[in-house]
């Protein structure tokens, strides 16, 4: 297939201070600069680096990112100290994350430990129902004890969308009551510019959250959606209680 990465499949071990400096690649699928396809596995201290003028050019029907592609069904992965700083851009319909891009919503449990991205995130595929965020790009729901939990991570980036679930850290859990978020941040300005007759989701921190518990997140870059039709819109600084807003 096209599902692409340093690894295709990381299973049962683990990965620790492995770097990548001025990468390119232009995968479709499930693809990353290290891990297509992560279970059971230790991910630490991994990163993707690259000049401003360089960028990780996919068009990833299934998700793409810079260290995680996807995280798969029935299995626990941990990506702890990882971050990203190349630009993203996915020019199809899939996930898109700055560190991981999907986890499978049977079954899979991703816990994420100071992980950040600096990079500019660009998702420039049609059609919604598609999570794009800062530092994960999101899991549809939580199927069969699937869990997803994010402490002490941010996003600097600026993020652009054409629609789907955007947010600065997270961009999709939707219906999704076994995730947590915890002391995560965004500073990177959210841009999406909605087709019409998309449903659309902005978020400073998470685009949306539905069912999960958030604590101590916040946010200071700028929010926008602009969007027409008669689908479903929404736009807040946090979309989450108990978290700070403070951009105007």
């Amino acid at each position: 297939g096209n599902d692409m990465g340093f690894f295709k499949y990381a299973i049962s071990g683990s990965i620790r201070k492995l770097g990548f400096q001025n990468p390119s690649t232009s995968c479709s699928g499930y693809s990353a600069v290290l891990v297509a396809y992560a279970g059971d596995e230790l991910i630490d201290s991994c990163y993707a680096t690259a000049s401003s003028d360089i960028t990780l050019n996919f068009s990833c029907g299934g998700a793409c990112a810079a260290i995680v592609g996807r995280v798969m069904e029935y299995s626990e992965v941990h990506v702890n100290n990882c971050h990203n700083s190349c630009n993203i851009k996915n020019k199809s319909h899939g996930y898109t994350g700055g560190v991981v891009g999907n986890a499978h919503d049977k079954g899979s449990h991703l816990y994420m430990y100071n992980c950040y991205n600096t990079g500019k995130i660009v998702y420039a595929g049609k059609g919604s129902w598609i999570g794009v965020g800062g530092v994960f790009g999101g899991i549809w729901n939580n199927n069969e004890g699937a869990t997803t939990k994010l402490d002490f991570c941010y996003n600097t980036g600026k993020i652009e969308a054409t629609n789907g679930f955007v947010g600065g850290v997270m961009g999709e859990g939707r219906n999704s009551g076994g995730n947590v978020i915890s002391y995560c941040m965004n500073t990177g300005d959210v841009i999406v510019d909605g087709h019409p007759g998309d449903w659309n989701t902005t978020g400073g921190v998470v685009g949306d959250y539905s069912g999960a518990t958030a604590k101590y997140c916040f946010n200071t870059g700028k929010v926008l959606l602009s969007c027409t039709g008669t689908q479903d819109h929404r736009v807040a600084g946090v979309i989450l209680q108990r978290c700070e807003h403070s951009a105007n």
